[in-house]
């Protein structure tokens, strides 16, 4: 079959081939045949050719999803308890965290919208990462609590633990919204046909599977097979696309040419304004720095230097992801400009690769962002069972069905994630992982911060303050607010406030005595 016979469509992934008296379509996993006016039957090579790309897509998508889906199912029966993690468990840990939807996906729709912009996820990733380590590592190890929130706890008391477990909760649940956005358009591509509220639903469907066939429990082992398929696929593509633009100088003209006509320039990292922008890079840090999962993998090191090597790993990589996925969505900019921004990898993928390496990358995105919406759910959800429920109706705590429970929260969050997603006119799946690292670091920065080095100082009133004004007051602005700022500076700068007054009321405290 000659390149001339197709011709590639958008927004839907669509490859017509044109005989003279037949048109065949090839969508997805589907071959459809729509008659010609004379009625002709299309030729059998043609539709073979056809049936053949989507076997080989179907069996591409099957080999990594199985790949990844089982190894998550051996690891967590397998994995010991309580085991340590070497430096490159440790990075497989944060960048199987990380690397969901809004690493890949959501970097690339935000490329192809606003250029350079998207580099805010993967800039601000990376400065988490050092800060993570650097700041605040070596403390929360020597502290040997196994949580970021318990170490507030034992230092303010199980009021605050509650209240800072449930705001922080809350927060994830914010970064759920992003990864069912995520699945959609991957789903889009390979079954069109499928409406966008049931693709919502296929997508929680998939995270709830994932969870109960114990997926999240192998979370090195299988964050290392992630993240080499992600860098595999992303390096790829990213290859992929220099290739067909001619080459670095030529994408680099086309994309310059591109920012002339539309007068944008694509090449800019604040295209949405410095406050916008810079803003996403400061709340993914602070975000990234305070934020559970990735401090459990520097608590679970072996030692320090695993907990160091790790962190470096994950920050250096970060840089070639972030670059492969914008070359994709500049790429699909310049030459796809009707597009659905969030459907720019995957289109690429479906309509760019081979169909056997297409299959794999798309099914390797697919299980990243299914894997990464389960962890997240379960963990919202535990925290609901355990903090909230078991704390108000106490027969619950010796009923022994934590486990049905935990899974029935699992399927409320989901569903109301879907409701927000079909409700919502905002599909930028940036915006949603930027507003969940926000809200979680509007939580835990400061009480954190003054737990870890101002210990004894402040009473629990101060840090009950301090975890649920903070938090309340960045929302209030973040909905009902102008500022030319992010909201999340006020919100850190209120709680310095209000820890700086309970430590100077402290030692007033302990003048008098």
């Amino acid at each position: 079959m000659r390149r001339s016979d197709v011709r590639i469509l958008s927004p839907a992934p669509e490859i017509l081939v044109k005989k003279p008296c037949q048109t065949l379509i090839w969508q997805g996993f589907f071959v459809t045949r729509r008659k010609s006016p004379s009625g002709s039957r299309p030729q059998g090579a043609v539709r073979r050719e056809l049936e053949k790309r989507s076997f080989m897509l179907l069996c591409g998508v099957l080999a990594s999803v199985l790949m990844i889906a089982l190894l998550a199912i051996y690891s967590g029966f397998h994995s010991k308890r309580g085991g340590k993690l070497s430096s490159s468990l440790v990075s497989g840990v944060i960048l199987g965290s990380y690397l969901g939807g809004s690493g890949t996906i959501g970097t690339s729709q935000l490329a192809y919208v606003y250029g350079n912009s998207a580099w805010c996820f993967h800039l601000g990733g990376i400065l988490g990462f050092l800060f993570l380590y650097f700041v605040y590592g070596k403390a929360i190890r020597n502290t040997g609590k196994p949580t970021v929130v318990g170490i507030i706890g034992e230092e303010y008391g199980s009021r605050t633990w509650l209240i800072a477990s449930v705001l922080n909760g809350l927060g994830n649940f914010v970064a759920i919204l992003a990864q069912l956005i995520a699945g959609t358009s991957v789903i889009a591509v390979v079954a069109p046909s499928i409406p966008l509220a049931w693709s919502f639903v296929l997508v929680a469907g998939l995270m709830l599977i994932y969870v109960v066939f114990g997926g999240t429990k192998g979370a090195g082992m299988v964050g290392l097979l992630k993240l080499f398929l992600v860098l595999f696929s992303l390096i790829m593509c990213g290859a992929v696309a220099l290739w067909l633009a001619g080459g670095v100088p030529q994408f680099l003209s086309a994309v310059s040419e591109l920012g002339s006509a539309r007068g944008m320039d694509y090449f800019s990292f604040f295209n949405r304004g410095f406050s916008k922008d810079g803003g996403a890079i400061f709340s993914v840090m602070i975000g990234v720095a305070t934020s559970q999962i990735y401090a459990q993998a520097i608590i679970n090191a072996r030692a320090d230097r695993d907990a160091m090597r790790g962190v470096l790993l994950s920050a250096a990589t970060l840089p070639i992801v972030g670059a492969c996925a914008i070359a994709v969505g500049l790429y699909m900019r310049v030459h796809f400009p009707d597009i659905s921004a969030r459907a720019a990898l995957t289109e690429f993928v479906l309509i760019h690769l081979p169909a056997l390496p297409a299959g794999i990358v798309l099914g390797t995105l697919l299980i990243t962002v299914v894997g990464s919406g389960a962890g997240i759910a379960l963990g919202v959800s535990t925290i609901f069972n355990y903090d909230i429920a078991n704390r108000l109706f106490p027969s619950f705590a010796r009923d022994g069905r934590d486990e049905l429970r935990v899974r029935l929260f699992i399927v409320f969050f989901l569903c109301v994630g879907v409701w927000l997603c079909l409700v919502s006119k905002d599909d930028m799946i940036l915006n949603y992982s930027v507003m969940s690292m926000g809200l979680r670091a509007s939580v835990t920065l400061v009480p954190l911060s003054f737990a870890l080095w101002f210990r004894g100082r402040i009473s629990s009133a101060y840090a009950l303050s301090c975890v649920f004004l903070c938090p309340a007051l960045v929302v209030g602005l973040l909905f009902f607010g102008n500022l030319p700022f992010d909201p999340l500076i006020l919100g850190i700068v209120a709680g310095i406030l209000i820890m700086g007054a309970g430590v100077l009321q402290g030692r007033k405290a302990h003048a008098n005595n």
